[in-house]
């Protein structure tokens, strides 16, 4: 369990939590860009193109390097009385699930399987993710 609660912790370099449509919309601009200004410089062999050129591929790293050092900062469980939720993706032993606290959804994880539609009480915040357990009726 150990080995993949901490696989689990870090958001990954291709994350929805990292890459919100507005970078992905930029990188492609950005992209289009450095398409856009080979080809002039093909046809031209311009040092105002070759320029260009240059600039927005230095600018394409910039974003993917910023991006990718990007802390992800967990969000804060605004009501402490709210410590229970209900399963709406399947949690395993081995694989985490997602849990929906109030208005908002949580990765979970828990040593036991937990089904969608179960009441889960939340054993502690980990990170990004939330330890659970089956809620006991």
């Amino acid at each position: 369990m150990y080995i993949i609660k901490k696989k689990m912790k870090r958001v990954g370099f291709f994350s929805p939590l990292r890459w919100s449509p507005g970078s992905v919309i930029m990188v492609i601009i950005v992209t289009a860009l450095v398409i856009l200004s080979f080809l002039a410089y093909i046809s031209f062999r311009s040092k105002v193109f070759l320029f260009s050129l240059a600039a927005f591929i230095f600018l394409e790293f910039f974003i993917l390097m910023i991006k990718g050092l990007e802390i992800i900062e967990p969000a804060k469980i605004e009501n402490k009385d709210e410590n229970e939720g209900i399963v709406i993706k399947e949690i395993l032993p081995d694989e985490a699930g997602v849990v929906k606290i109030g208005n908002e959804t949580w990765s979970a994880y828990s040593e036991e399987n937990i089904k969608v539609g179960e009441t889960v009480k939340i054993i502690k915040k980990d990170g990004l993710f939330l330890e659970v357990k089956k809620k006991v009726k």
